[in-house]
Order: structure tokens, then C-alpha cells, then sequence
């Protein structure tokens, strides 16, 4: 780990960041409509925030002492509007399908996988020169390993870590897994050892079975991505996992975000975390929590 990593939690050396830069992909994901509204009271339980540019610049509280770490890579969204390519793919499968049906339902698969392999075409968003000169901690860029665009990703992750290290940002290398990718540790452990061999000083990744795996095949320190979101008692139980197996702490969003109560959430992660609760035992100040009025 570089010498300039500040970001961990002094008394663990772990950390509870808060994801909360999805819109660069996925516009106005659910929970993040008003971002700063969101942000705002989370801000005193994480180690570390993880927005967009758009988010830093106009929503996150005036006088805001937590760590920022800034997307820095994007270019591309869930839709795609290409349609020749589309039609191209199209005939070229359906060729001696009659059924309209069968054709149209093809054309919906075709669609959803140009779409999911077109988000690897990412760019750099934000210089490493820009960041240093808004102040952030560091900056996030991700990696698309099997991907399409694989190569052009890995590039951007290596000149970002040259550049950052000479304006002492920490690089965070997401290891983005698209839906024809497997979650699995061969998988992750390919996808994670190339972020940090190019220079990530930390690596986020999923949490999968055999995730012990992952983090010896990896000489930089990893956090796990929340994904998608569950049940809050699962969540912190892949969380205590995670954490006994290796992982140095999270950088968690929807989990956190799209709880019902989001600060009763974001404590019982960090119970997880920095205090080694158990699942139930979080999940219990979880409903404690949750029962208190916002006001007390």
C-alpha cells in the first residue's frame, strides 16, 4: 500500500466507504433522486464517499470534513442507440426465425447484451489534476477484465495511478463484472490482481464463495461492493464474511441508500466492520435503530 493511503480507519485499519456515484451510468437511481438529501446524514458513519463529480460539485453539504473519493472514469449508459448494429446482430442469429415473436424476443436479448458490453467503453472523466485541485482523497476508476474494452479500461486505470501518484490520490481499481461474467473467485482473483498490478492502491470487487482465494491472489488491500440490493440481515452477513476472509472493509450504496432506514443501515455495517458484531448482533442494533425517531 502506497504511503499516501489515509483513508482507513486509524484504530482498524478498515473502512466503511459509502458508494454513492451510480448515476454516472444509471441516472436517477432510486434513493438517489436528491443525492445531498441522501448523503447528509450518512456522512457521520462513513469513512470515506464515493460520489460523481455532478454530485461533489452541487449536492454534498457545504463544510463536509469526510474523505472523498471521485469517479473518475464513465463516457458510456444503460441505454445504447445504435440501431444498424442492433439489426445486424439480429439477422445474423435469427436467421430462418419466422416467428415474429421468437424475432422480437431475440431483438430485447441482442439489445441487453449490446448494451451491458458497450458500458466497458469508458474514458477518463476527471484528470488526476482536476481532482487534486478540487480536493478529493483520491479517485475511482473502473476495470472491465473480459470485457470488450478491456484494454482501454486497464489503460485508464494505469495512467490514472501514474498521475495520481504524483498529485498523492488514492486509486481505487473497480473490478466492474458485467452480466455474461462470472462472480466466481477465478474470476474476481484474475480481475483483481490485474487492477492492483496496474497500479490500483485499492481494489474493489464483489464477494463471492471461495473469497479468501481473491484476497491472496491480491497484494492490494480490497474492499467489497455492496451490489445489488438485499435483505439488510443477508447484507451485513456477506459483510461479516467478507471482513473474516480477508477483505480490509466496504464501499457499500444501495444496501445503505435504499434501506428503509439508511442511518440505522450504515451503523450496523460499521458495527460489522470496526466493531466485529456478529450478523445477528448488528442485525439486532439494526432494528434498534430503526425504531428510534430521526430527531432523537
Amino acid at each position: 500500500m502506497s504511503d499516501h493511503i489515509t483513508i482507513m480507519n486509524e484504530k482498524t485499519g478498515r473502512i466503511v466507504m459509502l458508494a454513492v456515484d451510480h448515476g454516472y451510468f444509471q441516472g436517477p437511481t432510486s434513493g438517489l433522486e436528491g443525492p445531498g438529501k441522501t448523503i447528509e446524514p450518512l456522512l457521520p458513519w462513513c469513512d470515506a464517499v464515493s460520489p460523481t463529480k455532478g454530485v461533489f460539485l452541487r449536492c454534498m453539504p457545504a463544510g463536509t470534513k469526510t474523505p472523498v473519493i471521485l469517479r473518475a472514469s464513465g463516457g458510456n449508459a444503460i441505454v445504447y442507440s445504435d440501431p444498424v448494429e442492433l439489426e445486424r446482430e439480429l439477422s445474423i442469429r435469427a436467421s430462418g426465425v419466422a416467428d415474429e415473436a421468437a424475432r422480437e424476443a431475440m431483438r430485447e436479448r441482442i439489445a441487453d447484451e449490446i448494451v451491458n458490453r458497450e458500458l466497458s467503453n469508458e474514458a477518463v472523466t476527471v484528470s488526476a489534476a482536476e481532482a487534486a485541485r478540487l480536493g478529493v482523497a483520491g479517485v475511482s476508476v473502473s476495470v472491465y477484465v473480459g470485457a470488450r474494452y478491456q484494454k482501454e479500461s486497464i489503460l485508464n486505470l494505469a495512467r490514472m495511478s501514474d498521475e495520481g501518484r504524483r498529485e498523492g490520490l488514492i486509486v481505487l481499481g473497480i473490478t466492474a463484472v458485467g452480466k455474461e461474467m462470472t462472480r466466481d473467485a477465478r474470476y474476481l482473483g484474475l480481475a483483481t490482481r490485474i487492477a492492483a498490478e496496474h497500479g490500483a492502491d485499492v481494489v474493489k470487487t464483489y464477494y463471492c464463495e471461495g473469497f479468501e482465494q481473491v484476497v491472496r491472489g491480491c497484494f492490494a488491500p480490497i474492499v467489497i461492493a455492496g451490489g445489488r440490493k438485499v435483505p439488510e440481515r443477508e447484507a451485513l452477513a456477506f459483510c461479516r464474511r467478507a471482513i473474516d476472509e480477508g477483505a480490509v472493509g466496504v464501499d457499500m450504496g444501495r444496501n445503505i441508500f435504499q434501506s428503509a432506514h439508511p442511518v440505522a443501515m450504515i451503523r450496523a455495517v460499521r458495527s460489522v466492520v470496526h466493531d466485529d458484531l456478529s450478523p445477528d448482533a448488528a442485525y439486532e442494533m439494526f432494528e434498534d435503530l430503526s425504531a428510534v425517531p430521526l430527531t432523537e
